[in-house]
């Protein structure tokens, strides 16, 4: 009867803890002490009640207590609960049946030292897995502190870029900034390497030229793709994000002579609907280079660097047609200043004379 008292109160706290969830602060404060506190007593009423320390066949209980205090507490816990229950179990078996000698206290006395040793090394083992559960969380912590840092940089990134499109309107300018802002994001990721090679390459009549680049020799500055093989294709054809590991074997990037010096290449087309611009390319000369989260920033800033380029070509079409239209609007008054100086001028030069004339025989001889 007296372990069955002790299961319904085992029972009834394990449900009062069940029923504690909104009680957060409560139970990470005072709930582990508790439980501890608890089983400990619990482990003492098991064991005298089927028959002490020295016999009893539930001496395994006292095992919960002690992992519990060497998972959820200091150390010298878990040593501490094994003495508690050692001491407890010998009190009550003092008071009970008093030891008539050293030789009834032998088997007390061992397997409280089973316990203690049982307590060390759990002890030992759990702080062993506290300091990998630690160790666990903080490179977790760390991960998503560099995914928060990452995506900062990404949204501080895209808004400089951003900021430099929407003040210019310059065609050539737009391009250099993509340029600029693509080296300083990636460096703002974790590539300070300065030996990046980039460029854009603009769709011109048949062929596709470059207009801007980044650590190119003159000479790869005057290459021109035909777009039509190897990963600047495929690109081009899928409207994605394309990446090589062999960009100096590519039949149209192997051109380049920067190219052979580079271990991975990234290829990003310009397209607008069902307008193809041209393509950006960064090259970088260590494998592996281009992660997730470059392809994303760099995607972001094509992105902009497209709306740019359509106000860029917007407004340079708006410019040419503006000189066009003073250009015919000067060549018009240029045609009416002729035809006034050779037709009505002349006219009006002359009915002046003969007014003159006219007056000057009035005065002479009215008759």
């Amino acid at each position: 009867p007296s372990q069955v008292i002790l299961l319904a109160i085992a029972s009834l706290y394990n449900l009062v803890v069940t029923l504690l969830p909104p009680y957060r602060t409560l139970k990470r404060a005072i709930v582990p002490v508790m439980t501890l506190l608890i089983d400990t007593a619990l482990t003492i009423g098991f064991v005298m009640t089927s028959g002490g320390l020295t016999t009893s066949p539930l001496l395994f209980f006292a095992l919960f207590p002690i992992f519990t205090a060497a998972l959820c507490f200091p150390w010298a816990i878990s040593p501490l609960t094994a003495v508690v229950i050692a001491a407890g179990c010998g009190f009550a078996r003092y008071f009970r049946t008093p030891p008539t000698s050293w030789l009834d206290l032998l088997p007390f006395i061992v397997r409280s030292l089973v316990l203690l040793l049982a307590a060390l090394i759990s002890s030992l083992v759990g702080r062993q897995m506290k300091q990998k559960v630690a160790r666990a969380r903080r490179l977790e912590e760390e991960a998503a502190l560099r995914k928060l840092r990452a995506a900062h940089e990404h949204s501080r990134v895209i808004f400089e870029l951003a900021s430099t499109l929407s003040a210019t309107l310059n065609y050539n300018k737009v391009l250099d900034t993509v340029l600029e802002v693509g080296e300083a994001g990636m460096r703002e990721l974790g590539q300070p390497d300065s030996a990046h090679v980039s460029m854009v390459i603009l769709f011109s009549h048949n062929d596709m030229r470059m207009v801007a680049s980044r650590h190119l020799p003159p000479r790869d500055q005057n290459i021109v793709f035909q777009g039509k093989g190897g990963v600047l294709a495929q690109a081009l054809a899928t409207a994605e994000v394309m990446v090589t590991d062999n960009p100096s074997e590519d039949p149209e990037l192997g051109q380049l002579i920067m190219m052979h010096s580079c271990r991975q290449a990234i290829i990003m087309p310009l397209r607008a609907g069902f307008e193809n611009f041209g393509a950006v390319i960064f090259g970088s000369p260590q494998p592996d280079t281009y992660t997730e989260d470059h392809k994303d920033l760099l995607i972001a800033i094509c992105n902009q660097a497209i709306v740019a380029l359509q106000n860029a070509q917007l407004y340079q079409s708006l410019t040419e047609e503006k000189e066009r239209i003073v250009a015919v609007e000067e060549d018009a008054r240029r045609k009416l200043s002729r035809d006034l100086h050779d037709g009505p001028t002349q006219s009006i030069a002359a009915i002046a004379m003969r007014l003159n004339y006219a007056r000057m025989l009035l005065e002479k001889d009215p008759q």
